[in-house]
């Protein structure tokens, strides 16, 4: 009985060994939450920077057309205008260009933007298992060390009862035998608590 007490008691020392390691292991997906969270939000600032730089970009080649517009309506010096049109339009292909890779850079950016949400949403689901953990750890501490005081208690008050019914059975024995080896009137004989012989004679040991 006692050995299969303690087999538990050391089953109960596993768990809670095995609980610590899901609570570090909880702490280091904590700051990988954190770390996620914190390059989600320089990726939204950085898409939020090339959105404006996309709209300048389009108010830029807005600008630049209505100028081709207006030189295309003048007729003087048209070889000089004609020149300002090519770098005009040139300026507005290379303005396409940009923006078409800013276009590319946000997308790409809203991709890996999503794939952190989704991560984020993945390590909210384990910092949730590893709380319900570390509270079903707190518990089985709780009642680990109740059990360990109990059992304590249990076994002191076990032995205790043993050890005197063990007295007295002895005891009885002993006097017994001691009355059929030894035939002498008024001698007494015991075993006390330590189960060490007392002879008694007229009341004296």
């Amino acid at each position: 009985m006692v050995k299969w007490q303690l087999k538990r008691h050391r089953g109960g020392r596993r768990k809670i060994e095995k609980s610590e390691e899901k609570h570090d292991k909880l702490l280091e997906d904590l700051k990988e939450y954190e770390r996620k969270q914190e390059e989600r939000d320089e990726l939204e600032k950085k898409v939020e920077k090339d959105s404006e730089k996309a709209e300048k970009l389009e108010e830029r080649l807005e600008e630049l057309k209505k100028k081709i517009s207006e030189l295309e309506g003048e007729i003087e010096d048209f070889d000089k205008v004609k020149e300002r049109k090519k770098n005009l339009e040139k300026a507005i292909e290379d303005g396409q260009e940009g923006l078409k890779k800013v276009e590319k850079e946000i997308s790409s950016e809203s991709k890996n933007r999503e794939n952190l949400e989704v991560r984020i949403e993945e390590l909210d689901e384990k910092i949730e298992e590893k709380k319900k953990a570390k509270e079903q750890r707190n518990r089985i501490v709780s009642h680990q060390d109740w059990l360990d005081e109990y059992l304590s208690n249990l076994m002191d008050t076990m032995e205790k009862h043993y050890m005197t019914h063990l007295q007295k059975r002895f005891n009885q024995l002993f006097a017994e035998w001691f009355q059929k080896l030894v035939d002498e009137e008024g001698l007494v004989v015991r075993v006390n608590d330590r189960f060490a012989p007392v002879i008694e004679q007229g009341g004296y040991e």
